[in-house]
């Protein structure tokens, strides 16, 4: 194996090789995995060779990245890429990595970093682990020894995970009133909040959105088509006729034509330059656009958001999964209207209200 290989002086980025392993092994993943195995169970292997087929199995990976939603893929490049720097200082290899410097590098973060940065940590070693056809260093039993240890300590110190603050339809309805009259930045501002709310998109789903995924059938309701979700799914999502008028007097308000994006950037003077037309708001724009509805209604309305924290991009669909519950939907059908995977999420977001639902709360009513 050693003469298909050049030397390696720790782990480069992008092989360099005039002749890389993929024109050597062919473009057959499951031969390198194979030859890969081999090494792993040789104790007199080679460490680079191991090293050096592991990041040909990750660059496959990297190379093949449409299973992931945009934002999840920045997230698992982000979060491998802090491990591999931290490997990298103290000249350990990060694929594969030990269990012993796994629960190292878990150690340390757990002293920087809350809970859900960790678990995204986590998350991204695993997943690359298992991509490149190594053994994951997280399942290891000292490190799940390990892990179970932070986690109770992070929940005797008192650390909960704070999800987003609702975005409800009370909260809608009284900064559709605020903004009533607003044509300019506050017509698009509210558009946008009124399509998060009822669709559940996420931020990078919504500012994805285009003139032309508002789709028009004879004798049917106006629906939205979200060509690629999170979870890797299309979806088709009726609107109703007020949230459609709202949108069709913007659209109207600002030309917009088929091919441009529905929420496109729009000047504070409430004009929109041709220049601004071919550029979507970020999703930061859309954090800032929830921040300043809470300070609109906090200030017309502040009993509305007594408690209530700064809403953030995520709080329609948190708000949006509360008040389904709360109308009587099933954890099912709040889950498909959400696109979540599991149910875990609505449990999450919706156990105040479901709490009212304990069969033991129920008996004492009686």
């Amino acid at each position: 194996m050693n003469e298909l290989l050049a030397p390696a002086g720790g782990l480069p980025s992008v092989l360099s090789e005039p002749v890389t392993l993929a024109q050597t092994l062919g473009s057959d993943g499951q031969r390198i995995r194979d030859r890969l195995n081999q090494l792993l169970n040789n104790p007199n292997a080679d460490p680079n060779d191991i090293a050096q087929l592991s990041r040909q199995l990750y660059e496959q990976f990297i190379a093949n990245n449409e299973r992931y939603a945009d934002n999840t893929w920045k997230t698992l490049r982000s979060a491998w890429g802090t491990f591999e720097s931290w490997c990298q200082q103290d000249r350990i290899c990060p694929l594969p990595c030990q269990a012993d410097r796994f629960i190292q590098f878990l150690t340390e973060r757990c002293q920087q970093y809350k809970k859900g940065v960790v678990e995204v940590f986590i998350w991204a070693v695993r997943t690359v682990h298992r991509a490149a056809g190594l053994p994951d260093p997280s399942a290891d039993f000292e490190a799940q020894s390990a892990m179970a240890v932070l986690r109770k300590q992070r929940r005797r110190d008192g650390e909960t995970v704070r999800q987003a603050s609702p975005f409800r339809d009370a909260h809608l309805q009284a900064l559709c009133q605020c903004w009533a009259e607003d044509q300019g930045q506050n017509l698009r501002n509210r558009a946008l909040l009124s399509l998060a709310y009822e669709t559940l998109l996420r931020e990078s789903e919504l500012v994805g959105v285009k003139v032309e995924d508002l789709i028009y059938e004879f004798d049917q309701p106006v629906h939205l088509f979200v060509a690629r979700t999170k979870t890797g799914t299309q979806r088709t999502i009726p609107l109703n006729d007020q949230l459609v008028g709202l949108l069709e007097q913007y659209i109207e308000q600002y030309q917009l034509g088929q091919g441009d994006w529905l929420f496109p950037r729009i000047h504070a003077s409430g004009s929109l330059p041709e220049a601004y037309r071919d550029k979507a708001l970020s999703t930061k724009a859309v954090e800032r656009v929830f921040a300043r509805a809470h300070q609109v209604v906090a200030s017309a309305e502040p009993r509305l958001v007594r408690g209530i924290r700064r809403w953030s991009g995520h709080s329609a669909r948190v708000g949006a999964c509360q008040d389904l519950l709360a109308s009587g939907a099933s954890v099912l059908e709040v889950q498909q209207a959400g696109d979540w995977q599991s149910p875990a999420m609505v449990y999450r977001y919706g156990h105040k209200i479901l709490s009212r639902e304990n069969a033991m709360v129920k008996f004492r009513a009686r």
